[in-house]
């Protein structure tokens, strides 16, 4: 019985939690969908040339409301080396986009409060500058990179296929005009579709696992954890926050799903400062991320990333400490609310709280299930005597198993494909179907982030 009350009072905290984001998480996705449809990646890639400063600072504002976790940015800074860009705008963008995201960004005002979700944001917006100006200065290789994009081709550059390595050449540098936009002939009702898959299906899917570990953690602070422990256990806030960095900078945990976590601390006494390290160092770094970096840009430019992070992590935490020693969240209530409803317990936090309940135990049910599996069983049965065929792609940007299920599941999401099969060491993809189109594989797999380009045809 006394089990049964424990668990009851971490769903009910864990609830408070979720639905006090949800309002915010759904107008983050949709906003996170118009980015996606109206500013194509290959449009963000070409316009982040340059070093120094200014391309730093453009990074940095181009990555800051893109939500993209320190996992999902992977492929978007292989996209941005081939097109070009220059190590001090990757670098920026690998530290400010992490970090923060639409819907990351209108979470922290929910549960935060509008100056710590503009604290977080700046955080993110100079940690990305710093981080950036700081490579060319840092870094030899980026200078010799620079010099061979002035001088001539450079041969540690990937060599450019004008067939087989691009599936699109873009020849415009407008991007309405661009070839590497969405084809011209897509209607408003396909973008409007186009936006709502993406912020409320490929988004969701992306977080969802995400947002339910965060949330349930956040209840389980709130209900369990006695009051004031970490001050009382450590009193000096600067060890306070070396040990959340110390904590956080392994870890992999998305901007969004680590609101929830830093609430339920600040709740229990840890100093706000302290949270913001967590809030920042959290999202940014991870230790898969930090080898995929690595390959990508080399040592000595990871180690400015790394570097930076931490610094302006401890930084920023104990700026906002000294400046706002007073400083407390909006939600005290978290964890009562349910009492009596209150007042802030409005009608729209419940509903937003129901669809974004389906929503995420739709892609959570799905993954249990395996509707992939259902999928290709089904569609075996269907029309068995057409002829069958394959095609083998080359797809740039896997880092994970996250990223390699990310794939198989957009590729069987397309009616023709019967099967599909990728491989996190190969980086391919074999996908066997009848009627298959290298259009639309290649399409698919671009929006789910990655680059691909078909190496073999075989019916």
């Amino acid at each position: 019985m006394m089990m049964g009350n424990y668990i009851n009072t971490w769903l009910l905290a864990s609830l408070d939690l979720f639905r006090l984001m949800a309002p915010y998480l759904l107008l983050g996705f949709f906003l996170a969908g118009v980015l996606h449809v109206l500013v194509p990646k290959e449009w963000v890639a070409r316009h982040l040339g340059g070093r120094g400063f200014r391309a730093s600072l453009k990074a940095a504002f181009v990555g800051t409301p893109l939500p993209l976790c320190s996992c999902g940015v992977i492929p978007f800074a292989d996209l941005l080396k081939k097109q070009g860009a220059s190590r001090s705008a990757i670098t920026s963008f690998l530290i400010s986009t992490p970090q923060t995201g639409v819907d990351s960004i209108l979470a922290a005002y929910a549960m935060l409060g509008l100056p710590l979700a503009l604290w977080k944001v700046l955080t993110a917006l100079v940690s990305g500058v710093i981080g950036g100006t700081l490579v060319p200065w840092l870094d030899k290789s980026d200078r010799k990179e620079a010099n061979c994009r002035m001088n001539g081709p450079c041969r540690t550059q990937p060599e450019q296929s004008t067939t087989a390595q691009s599936p699109v050449q873009c020849a415009s540098d407008s991007p309405a005009d661009s070839c590497c936009a969405k084809p011209a002939s897509k209607t408003p009702i396909d973008s409007v579709r186009s936006i709502f898959s993406y912020g409320l299906g490929t988004l969701v899917n992306d977080i969802a696992l995400w947002l339910v570990v965060g949330t349930l953690a956040g209840g389980a602070i709130t209900a369990f954890v006695p009051d004031h422990l970490l001050t009382s256990t450590i009193a000096n806030e600067y060890l306070q926050m070396l040990l959340v960095l110390v904590l956080a900078v392994p870890l992999y945990v998305c901007a969004t799903g680590s609101i929830p976590v830093a609430v339920a601390l600040i709740i229990k006494g840890m100093p706000i400062g302290a949270a913001i390290v967590f809030l920042v160092a959290g999202p940014a770094t991870n230790v898969a991320t930090l080898m995929v970096f690595t390959k990508v840009l080399g040592r000595r430019t990871v180690a400015i990333y790394l570097g930076t992070i931490i610094v302006m992590s401890l930084l920023f935490g104990i700026m906002f400490n000294h400046i706002f020693p007073n400083a407390a969240i909006p939600h005290q209530q978290v964890g009562h609310t349910h009492d009596h409803g209150g007042e802030a317990v409005f009608w729209w936090h419940w509903a937003s709280a129901i669809l974004l309940g389906l929503l995420v135990a739709r892609h959570l049910l799905g993954r249990l299930i395996g509707s992939g599996l259902q999928k290709r069983e089904g569609t075996a049965q269907d029309d068995v005597t057409s002829s069958q065929e394959t095609i083998t792609m080359r797809v740039d940007g896997m880092s994970c198993g996250h990223c390699q299920n990310k794939i198989t599941k957009a590729l069987l999401a397309i009616d023709e494909v019967r099967e599909a099969k990728v491989s996190l060491e190969s980086s391919q993809a074999e996908v066997t179907g009848c009627n298959l189109t290298e259009e639309d594989l290649i399409e698919a797999i671009d929006r789910a982030g990655f680059t691909a380009r078909v190496t073999s045809f075989n019916e």
